[in-house]
């Protein structure tokens, strides 16, 4: 992935950690009022154009199989787009609703690459922590979780590939990291290669079956040793991005 690519990614599910965090503390009103705090956040000048909750096609564009399934918010741009499922219940995200969200976003896919492509993230931003069954599922899936309980992958990956990373952090954790992340942070179209010749979409399997579990053990202690750092060297830079953040939320209610 392109350090651009990767700096968008980690920028949008940075900000959707810290507004899901400020909700752990202030819940939303409601799910609508979290599904137009999570559109908000996605206003960047990389993304002009976006869609909010309530659209039944995807940029007004169908699904393969011809249903109606209902996007919470998406914005795109400069070749890229991000698909969004927001979660304000007091459960967290389940693996029944990640896997709902792969099958409505996976029928909007396979209608997008026989068009001519589809570079697209999916992002579920959730205000309480996922289930570890729902976390695995989402990992293995690619989907980004994005809840109050740990730094998203995206996040970590950035850190993790910064020259001076290795001063601060193990280097063991940090080459654990981008190995085992590097896969889970790929865009639809790369996981699963549409060959326009035959019509096929091939998915590739994990080598490794504790390549899931290795990989949310190693998010929890690079999660864990990041945020020690903000704590030491820099306190306030998380509060302050959460302050700018929340008043674009308020301004826009």
């Amino acid at each position: 992935m392109s350090p651009h690519r990767l700096h968008l990614l980690a920028e949008v599910t940075l900000d959707a950690y810290l507004l899901a965090n400020s909700a752990a503390v202030e819940p939303p009103r409601d799910g609508r009022a979290w599904e137009r705090a999570v559109y908000t956040l996605l206003a960047r000048t990389e993304l002009p154009v976006r869609q909010s909750a309530g659209r039944t096609t995807l940029f007004a564009q169908p699904s393969a199989s011809g249903a109606r399934h209902e996007i919470d918010s998406a914005a795109s741009g400069r070749g890229e787009c991000i698909i969004v499922e927001a979660k304000s219940n007091g459960e967290g995200a389940s693996k029944t609703e990640i896997s709902h969200f792969h099958v409505k976003t996976f029928d909007f896919y396979c209608a997008a690459v026989a068009r001519g492509g589809a570079p697209w993230w999916r992002i579920v931003i959730a205000a309480t922590p996922a289930k570890h069954s729902a976390r695995a599922l989402a990992a293995y899936l690619g989907i980004q979780i994005c809840d109050p309980s740990l730094l998203p992958l995206p996040v970590l990956l950035r850190a993790a590939g910064r020259p001076i990373a290795d001063l601060h952090l193990s280097e063991t954790l940090l080459s654990e990291a981008i190995r085992l992340f590097e896969p889970a942070v790929r865009r639809m179209d790369e996981m699963w290669r549409y060959d326009p010749q035959s019509g096929n979409i091939c998915f590739e399997l994990p080598k490794s079956r504790d390549r899931i579990e290795d990989l949310l053990f190693i998010q929890t202690e690079l999660s864990g040793a990041l945020l020690d750092l903000y704590d030491r060297h820099a306190p306030h830079r998380l509060a302050e991005r959460t302050a700018q953040l929340l008043g674009r939320v308020r301004l826009a209610a």
